[in-house]
């Protein structure tokens, strides 16, 4: 068995067969992510940043956080139900945020806290929403009627308890992505509603809709 890295007492063990089942990242692209993060950080130290070249007025560490955030919802590992596993990454780059426009957030507050009660909604909601609508989109690719596919991806979700979620829902959360970065539609939810599917989920939209339909079929309760 092996633990994860760092000198500190493991917090999981992971054996080496376990490990070697998740599917590795595109070297290039992993190259790639390295090599930009680097830089970043040199032209930080350097004084030779160019702020006005980055993401929606980042400062470096909120920029390398984006990027290794974007890179992992890439991943195959990061699929379906498992986007919302980027929930801390996603919530410490808010952090970074927060500081910036000089916020205390609770990320990073001293003040004891318990642990969270109740589902995870946040972060879940959202990976729920961005796959109901990627699902739409394939089936309406397939020559599907729009309002029969919205129906049908309601239907989905409706299974696994969400008896609120009607087709206008998910036409809405749909309009909503496709309109790009706004209110109602986080980065979280945009890199999932836009990045590649695992190639196990074939190349054509019929199927890719209907292996997402069974994610969505699956979804644990309490994320609506």
């Amino acid at each position: 068995m092996t633990s994860a890295p760092g000198k500190e007492p493991p917090l999981i063990t992971i054996s080496p067969e376990d490990a070697l089942r998740v599917p590795p990242p595109n070297p290039l692209d992993w190259g790639k992510l390295v090599l930009t993060i680097q830089k970043i950080a040199e032209l930080d130290r350097n004084g030779n940043l160019d702020k006005s070249k980055l993401s929606r007025g980042f400062d470096a560490m909120e920029q390398a956080a984006h990027y290794v955030i974007k890179f992992l919802y890439q991943q195959s590992a990061f699929s379906g139900e498992r986007m919302g596993d980027l929930e801390p990454l996603m919530r410490l780059r808010e952090g970074l945020t927060d500081i910036r426009r000089g916020w205390q957030p609770p990320i990073f507050s001293r003040a004891a806290q318990g642990p969270r009660q109740g589902p995870r909604k946040g972060m879940d909601s959202e990976m729920m929403k961005a796959t109901a609508a990627r699902t739409l989109s394939l089936l309406m690719a397939g020559k599907k009627d729009v309002d029969r596919a919205a129906q049908k991806v309601a239907a989905a979700l409706r299974r696994r308890g969400a008896e609120a979620i009607t087709g206008k829902t998910i036409k809405n959360w749909r309009e909503t992505l496709e309109k790009g970065s706004g209110p109602g539609a986080s980065d979280a939810a945009l890199f999932a509603y836009k990045r590649p599917l695992p190639p196990e989920f074939g190349s054509i939209p019929a199927d890719q809709a209907a292996r997402l339909l069974r994610v969505l079929q699956e979804w644990p309760r309490g994320t609506d």
